[in-house]
């Protein structure tokens, strides 16, 4: 397990839109001890004892903001495909999906080469998922 502890910083307050109330996490979002504990377990990440209540903290603060980004009404709002096609159309810049460079074993054997560990041309990589 990695050790765990977290620094948090509350972030700066962000006024929301005129009509829609401050609301506190519910008791259905509300996490408790056991819920860190097990979420940490989950994540194989160590908390220490006197840093769960902290993360507890920060973990209901986090879904406090999620229920607060949830009851904006969003009714008739389009979605941007980019942040500045507020201001004016956006287009994007795509190029040709053309092959650029030719396949040949000289050219791989090149690549592999740099390789830390390869068989029958393929890169070998260390087992991630236990």
């Amino acid at each position: 397990m990695r050790a765990f502890r977290l620094f948090y910083r509350r972030p700066p307050f962000f006024p929301l839109p005129s009509g829609v109330p401050r609301r506190r996490a519910t008791a259905q979002t509300m996490l408790t001890e056991n819920d860190v504990t097990r979420l940490a377990k989950l994540a194989s990440l160590a908390v220490a004892a006197d840093a769960a209540p902290q993360t507890l903290a920060a973990l209901n603060r986090v879904f406090d903001l999620i229920e607060q980004l949830q009851a904006v009404d969003t009714q008739g709002v389009e979605p941007l495909a980019h942040p500045l096609s507020v201001i004016g159309e956006v287009s994007l810049r795509l190029r040709a999906d053309t092959v650029t460079e030719t396949a040949s074993t000289a050219e791989r054997e090149r690549l592999m080469a740099n390789a830390p560990a390869s068989r029958d041309g393929l890169f070998l990589v260390p087992k991630v998922i236990e």
